[in-house]
């Protein structure tokens, strides 16, 4: 991933360009606190009490700090899709073969006949049905 699509990705995420300790990230419709921390070495995020708590090296490396914050939220992204699919594929008498995240403009999902769902990650945003 380039700089110019991290600094994208990272505003389309909710957070701006520029993300820095303190800031508000939106996440399955509730709103969380960017936590970023120096580390001796970088640790995968945590989402904990109200804080995405982020371990980078270089705090003053806002490419690195994107990076990681886009791959944590799309692994998430990815996960809370699966969730949601399981729940209400049989449901509809469908069982799909693949789930992949995608980045599309204009459509936020499509499906195949071959069972491959394809989610836009920026759904993470919403809140989880009930």
């Amino acid at each position: 991933m380039g700089d110019k699509q991290a600094g994208e990705l990272a505003e389309q995420a909710g957070a701006g360009a520029e993300m820095a300790d303190g800031e508000p990230l939106l996440f399955r419709g509730e709103t969380f606190t960017l936590r970023i921390f120096p580390g001796l070495f970088s640790a995968a995020p945590q989402l904990t009490f109200g804080e995405l708590i982020v371990h980078v090296v270089d705090t003053g490396n806002q490419i690195s700090i994107n990076k990681k914050f886009l791959k944590w939220y799309k692994q998430e992204a990815l996960r809370v899709f699966h969730e949601c699919i399981e729940h209400f594929a049989p449901l509809m008498g469908v069982s799909p073969k693949e789930i992949k995240l995608t980045s599309a403009r204009t459509q936020w999902g499509s499906c195949t006949a071959q069972g491959v769902v394809r989610l836009n990650w920026q759904w993470s945003h919403a809140a989880a049905p009930d």
